[in-house]
């Protein structure tokens, strides 16, 4: 990496943010604050919670839905609900949607994917509820957000 920064500066941006994405991986698959959750609200150590947000994390890319993870668990959807507000103080759906928005993210800054592309890998729906949940977390559509950031 050091000579292809020395022999050429402008590949500096380019193996930095591949860099992040390195460690952004990393980060998600092997810490302890399990895939973006604050620690401080897992009060104790659950298996159950972390067998959960592990599978979710997983299968995160196949449509995954709420009544799928409660199927797969053998548990109902309202008790998967209700456990979910009791140790992450949100929803599945909520925790399906975060996940989903950050993998989409990434690759909204990191490639030049058309946003039907990174709707269809993230596992959205449509391309219209990507950008509706988009816009509702970062104030404006992917296509602006990702105009403004490479300027």
């Amino acid at each position: 990496m050091h000579y292809t920064v020395r022999h050429d500066p402008m590949n500096y941006l380019r193996i930095t943010r591949l860099a992040y994405d390195i460690l952004d991986e990393l980060v998600m698959h092997f810490s302890n604050r399990e895939f973006g959750i604050n620690p401080h609200l897992i009060q104790t150590v659950d298996e159950r919670l972390y067998k959960i947000l592990f599978y979710i994390k997983a299968h995160i890319y196949n449509g995954l839905t709420v009544a799928a993870v409660a199927e797969h668990f053998d548990i109902s959807t309202s008790y998967l609900s209700r456990y979910f507000k009791i140790k992450l103080q949100m929803s599945p759906l909520a925790y399906l949607q975060a996940v989903r928005l950050n993998k989409a993210y990434q690759y909204l800054m990191n490639t030049n994917k058309s946003m039907s592309w990174i709707s269809d890998t993230t596992g959205f729906g449509d391309v219209k509820s990507f950008e509706r949940l988009f816009k509702k977390k970062y104030g404006t559509s992917p296509k602006s957000y990702r105009q403004q950031f490479r300027k």
